[in-house]
């Protein structure tokens, strides 16, 4: 038999909770009480999903699946400093109802996109978090293993949170249990190897931080720029002139060691003023907002050699970019771009109507 219905206290309760994680107030339950219209339920549950906590309850969830967290972990626990920025951006796309395939599209590809405004360019900048953050061995000394791990990590977050399957193990053989062959690990690995999210892989490696200031920002730190060169350009004036009078008054043909001890007690004193307002100005300077994400890489990896029992140091045959082939439709081949890594084809093709995965996955 079925359950019997709840009443509307209970149901307040169940609904709160469900959509913005955290209990009704005493004057929300008192109010849907009092209202007896057949409306009453329907109102209670568009506030709640108007509600800027709904973003914050179910963003929480995606960011689980993309691994979110504040530091790196692992040997190098540093501290992802603009990171907090991908999880606004998440929280925001769920209160502003994203649809689902912009929200795909702009966390693997959001650089390569077309954009309309400089505020659009940043929003999806920052969605590229997803790629970037995770854990990454910073401080592996053998390098080419460090980037084939960081993209062993991005694989195996593309295939759980879009396809609901686990690609990373076919880095090494076979995959077991679905359909995924060594040959398709690497065709998506070539995809991301054209992708750059390190800036430096020297120890300690350096990820990728683009920058995602305002015109406004960018504007005031332009001037701040100016201001503090005609600052240095002025000290590095007064100098030379101190000298010239030096030089002049005791008739030197050369520059003591330390020209300065010798200058007049008021030359001293203006000049130790202008280093002392130029160091304060320097503490002042604005700051640049940058986020966490990745960019196309200069060297674009066409294909990309199997690593035998996913070594590097033992190469097979040639793997051209390339999709799984046990998801592709019929007839629709994905063809990738010869200057661009084909992260953005890759993401229409995973966000695509026909994908026979993706939305299922997401439901």
């Amino acid at each position: 038999a079925f359950a019997p219905p709840a009443d509307k206290r209970t149901l307040i309760r169940r609904a709160t909770f469900d959509l913005i994680g955290l209990p009704p107030t005493p004057a929300e339950i008192a109010a849907f009480l009092a209202d007896d219209s057949p409306e009453a339920f329907s109102r209670v549950v568009e506030r709640l999903l108007n509600s800027p906590r709904y973003g914050e309850r179910w963003g929480r969830h995606w960011l689980d699946v993309a691994r979110y967290a504040d530091s790196n972990g692992l040997d190098e626990n540093v501290a992802h400093g603009n990171a907090w920025r991908y999880r606004d951006y998440v929280i925001a796309a769920f209160n502003k109802d994203k649809p689902y395939d912009q929200f795909v599209i702009e966390q693997i590809a959001g650089d390569l996109l077309a954009s309309k405004s400089p505020e659009q360019k940043n929003e999806r900048l920052t969605a590229l978090g997803f790629l970037c953050i995770g854990p990454k061995l910073l401080a592996e000394p053998d390098k080419v293993k460090l980037e084939m791990d960081l993209i062993d990590e991005q694989i195996d977050t593309l295939g759980r949170a879009f396809m609901g399957m686990t690609l990373g193990c076919a880095r090494c053989h076979e995959h077991k249990f679905d359909p995924i062959p060594t040959e398709d690990y690497y065709a998506l690995a070539a995809i991301l190897k054209s992708t750059r999210t390190m800036d430096d892989l020297k120890t300690i490696a350096k990820w990728h931080e683009p920058v995602v200031a305002t015109p406004a920002e960018l504007e005031a730190k332009a001037a701040y720029d100016a201001r503090i060169a005609t600052r240095k350009t002025a000290i590095s004036n007064f100098v030379a002139e101190a000298n010239k009078v030096l030089l002049a008054e005791k008739k030197l043909t050369a520059l003591p060691k330390n020209p300065e001890s010798q200058y007049p007690t008021n030359t001293v004193a203006a000049l130790i003023k202008m280093r002392d307002t130029l160091a304060t100005e320097e503490k002042g300077a604005p700051e640049i907002a940058s986020t966490m994400g990745v960019t196309d890489s200069t060297n674009i990896v066409k294909a990309l050699a199997v690593h035998i029992r996913g070594s590097h140091l033992k190469l097979g045959a040639a793997i051209p970019r390339g999709v799984p082939q046990v998801m592709t439709v019929a007839n629709r081949r994905v063809e990738f771009p010869e200057r661009s890594s084909g992260r953005l084809e890759f993401a229409r093709w995973l966000a695509s109507a026909e994908h026979p995965l993706t939305a299922r996955v997401m439901v």
